[in-house]
């Protein structure tokens, strides 16, 4: 099998879900859907133009977990190239050929599109360490070649399947946010590059909205969100592949742009159990799902 796209989701909105699958199809795509919906997504709710292989969890078991069982099957149905999507993610035509293309044009073994956001249409940022740890913000609008990165957002990477053998699956602890993080630096410490496609453009939405307080632009998320970010951003100080100061400037950064959040919303006093909740748990590595 050529190729097969790794969809995650979780309550997604069907008529944005089925945007998707009907332009990976058009692109001789094979769908593996996990949901992690309580209430499944039913296959007819879909009705799409063709089949698609949908496994329900039933419960949501992060999105780590579910990449990983998308990966497993991919690997049993001997795919040849993997990508991944979030579940409100949209893509150009070609976007599959394209970026298998690049792979094997350039001999790459992970690339991924210029993401753009679905609210903005601004590109959004992807990062490059210097040997401190140091981060560094490309922007893609501002280049016109492949260029070499080391994070990236999972959704639109796409990969030769044989890149699992060598860096392993995706930490499940991390239930969700800092999932890719964690693997693209892994991966940079296995040796192996991941590449920006410039001229390959895809949508993506990050948080519930958007805020603007002064200069600053706070994306807005749920407290169980704000409590993975928090919480995660502090467990990335155990991993001896991840640069201290990468870590600890995402936690001072998670930090800063959630007490600017908390300027914004209702319920604060919800957010503020959550925010603490997550600094002590980060703190203790209490990880995966989070306890009751």
């Amino acid at each position: 099998m050529m190729h097969a796209s790794i969809l995650v989701t979780y309550n997604p909105n069907i008529k944005e879900l089925k945007v998707l699958c009907e332009s990976l199809l058009l692109q001789k795509s094979n769908i593996i859907i996990i949901d992690n919906s309580e209430i499944p997504i039913k296959e007819k709710e879909l009705s799409i133009s063709a089949p698609v292989k949908l496994i329900s969890l039933k419960k949501n078991m992060g999105i780590a977990y579910a990449q990983n069982i998308g990966i497993k099957y991919s690997l049993k149905i001997s795919t040849k190239y993997i990508s991944f999507f979030d579940q409100d993610s949209l893509i150009e035509d070609g976007f599959i050929s394209k970026m298998i293309n690049a792979i094997e044009l350039n001999g790459f073994e992970i690339v991924a599109p210029a993401p753009k956001d679905n609210y903005t249409l601004e590109p959004l940022e992807a990062l490059k360490l210097n040997n401190f740890g140091l981060r560094k913000k490309v922007n893609c609008d501002k280049v016109d070649k492949p260029y070499s990165v080391d994070v990236v957002i999972s959704s639109g990477t796409t990969m030769i399947s044989e890149v699992f053998d060598k860096v392993g699956m995706y930490d499940e602890r991390f239930f969700i946010d800092h999932v890719d993080t964690e693997w693209c630096l892994r991966c940079k410490k296995n040796g192996i590059k991941i590449f920006i496609i410039p001229d390959i453009n895809m949508f993506h939405c990050i948080g519930i909205t958007r805020k603007k307080i002064g200069p600053y632009t706070i994306q807005v998320h749920s407290p169980i969100r704000c409590y993975y970010q928090l919480r995660n951003s502090i467990f990335l100080l155990r991993f001896a592949h991840i640069p201290k100061v990468f870590a600890v400037y995402e936690i001072f950064a998670q930090i800063f742009n959630r007490l600017l959040l908390l300027m914004v919303i209702n319920n604060k006093k919800n957010y503020v159990i959550f925010y603490f909740q997550g600094i002590i748990d980060g703190i203790f590595g209490n990880v995966g799902p989070k306890k009751k």
